[in-house]
């Protein structure tokens, strides 16, 4: 009897049903962890990214609206509120610089060493947004329960500034390059909510429940939370230098004078 070309034949049928790899059990929480995953790298991109944005803001309750202009080059980062009497706020090596302006009279102080809290006078508070909760989302992820949702659509974008016609005679004031205007990218949203109320009481993030979008080339989009929304209407490459130079001489904070307690009669 030949049967061993008859076993052989069907020990090699059966092997690939045998070695066929198997499909990995399905996991459900595989959404979540490429949405935190998804997030912590443009999360990460935003808060490495140089640029030189404009964004639309509503604030909440209150319905204030105005614009923002926030230009970053880290570790520095500045904030301009965009108004007939202007503030601005940086974010420097040597520490905190709040600066006002009125009229032509520009007025510049040193509110905060580096590491120190800043004044509630001089906090413009965006920055939690825009710096400490987008460092927050990129480092820990895992902190938050995150959902893709559509993306938000991209808002009309601010006209650019026209060019002046260049005169015969050249100036002799060198002038700093401007940055180029780009177009708005359509950003990645994320539905982002904290897993806990308050991670750490002595270091809070400026988290806030709420939407955020960020694009992959560096810069956040659109936030939408309770306090209010951050809305990109504008932006521009990287800033120079210049920019992050305040506009008048930093002056050291007075200090206050404590009112003497008046002596109680006897």
């Amino acid at each position: 009897m030949r049967t061993r070309p008859l076993l052989l034949a069907l020990l090699l049928v059966a092997l690939p049903a045998c070695t066929e790899d198997k499909k990995p059990p399905y996991d459900p929480d595989a959404p979540l962890k490429e949405a935190r995953a998804r997030l912590a790298v443009l999360a990460q991109a935003t808060a490495n990214g140089a640029y030189d944005a404009q964004y639309r803001f509503l604030q909440l309750p209150s319905n204030t609206a105005g614009v923002i202009r926030i230009r970053q080059s880290p570790p520095q980062y500045r904030i301009d509120i965009v108004s007939k009497d202007g503030a601005s706020f940086f974010a420097l090596k040597s520490g905190i610089v709040s600066c006002s302006s009125k009229a032509s009279k520009k007025t510049c102080f040193l509110v905060a060493r580096p590491g120190e809290e800043v004044p509630a006078l001089f906090d413009p508070g965006v920055q939690r947004l825009f710096r400490d909760a987008v460092e927050d989302l990129a480092a820990n992820p895992n902190g938050y329960i995150v959902r893709r949702v559509d993306p938000v659509p991209t808002a009309t974008p601010v006209s650019a500034t026209p060019t002046p016609t260049p005169t015969k005679t050249p100036s002799k004031k060198p002038v700093s390059p401007t940055p180029s205007l780009l177009p708005i990218p359509v950003g990645e949203c994320f539905e982002v909510t904290r897993t806990i109320e308050t991670p750490d009481p002595q270091q809070p993030s400026g988290f806030e429940n709420g939407t955020y979008c960020f694009a992959e080339q560096g810069v956040a989009t659109s936030i939408n939370v309770k306090s209010g929304t951050m809305t990109l209407v504008k932006l521009l490459g990287p800033p120079p230098a210049a920019a992050f130079k305040p506009p008048a001489k930093v002056q050291k904070l007075p200090e206050l004078t404590p009112t003497p307690t008046p002596s109680k009669k006897k």
